[in-house]
C-alpha cells in the first residue's frame, strides 16, 4: 500500500507506448515521476498527458495497402482505406499522333505512353483509417517529337509532329499529320 510521502512509482510510459502503437502521437507529457511523492489530498496535483491522432502522408513512393493494418503493431486496428494504393496515386499520360489522307497507305497512329506522369498525395489518419486530405494530381509529361513517316506518292503537312506537353487536366494530348497526294507534272508542247 502506498502512503503519504512515498515515492510515486506509476509511469505513463507504457500507456503512451500502447497508444502510439495505435497511431497516436505524444504532444505533451506533464507527468514526470522523478522525485514525485504522494502528498495529502489538499495538494490536488493534476498531470496532463496530451496526445493527438497521428497522420501519415501516402505517396507513390510510400503507398498504402488497402485492407491491411496501417499500424504494424496494431494488426486489429484501422486498415488502409481504398484510394491509397500506388495505382490510385499515379496517373498516366499519352501523346497520340494521328495520320490521315494517304488512303490505305496512311500510317497507323503513333501512341507514346508516359506511365506515372502525374502524382498525388493522400493523408490518412492513423487512428481512424480515414482519408483526411488529398491533393490534386501534379506534374507534367513532356513528349519528344516524332519524325513523320514517308509515304510514297504523298507529302505531309509537317516533317515532325508531337513534342507536346501533357498536364493533369489534359493527360492525353494529340497532334495530326495530314498527307496530300503529290501533284503530277503534265508536259506541255509549245
Amino acid at each position: 500500500m502506498t502512503k503519504y510521502g512515498d515515492q510515486i512509482t506509476y509511469s505513463t510510459a507504457d500507456t503512451i507506448a500502447d497508444l502510439e502503437k495505435k497511431g497516436y502521437v505524444l504532444v505533451n507529457n506533464e507527468f514526470d515521476q522523478t522525485g514525485q511523492a504522494f502528498g495529502d489530498s489538499s495538494n490536488g496535483h493534476t498531470y496532463t498527458v496530451t496526445l493527438k491522432h497521428g497522420q501519415v502522408p501516402v505517396t507513390p513512393e510510400n503507398p498504402g495497402d488497402p485492407g491491411q493494418p496501417i499500424n504494424p503493431d496494431d494488426p486489429d486496428g484501422p486498415k488502409w482505406p481504398a484510394g491509397t494504393a500506388k495505382s490510385d496515386l499515379l496517373e498516366d499520360a499519352t501523346q497520340t499522333i494521328h495520320y490521315t489522307g494517304a488512303g490505305k497507305d496512311t500510317p497507323k497512329d503513333s501512341v507514346t505512353p508516359h506511365e506515372g506522369a502525374f502524382t498525388k498525395t493522400v493523408t490518412v489518419d492513423k487512428v481512424t483509417g480515414k482519408i483526411v486530405s488529398e491533393t490534386d494530381f501534379t506534374g507534367q509529361a513532356n513528349f519528344e517529337t516524332v519524325k513523320t513517316p514517308v509515304v510514297n506518292g504523298y507529302h505531309a503537312d509537317k516533317a515532325l509532329a508531337g513534342g507536346l506537353t501533357a498536364t493533369p487536366d489534359q493527360p492525353n494530348v494529340s497532334d495530326t499529320v495530314t498527307y496530300q497526294a503529290n501533284g503530277k507534272v503534265v508536259p506541255v508542247d509549245e
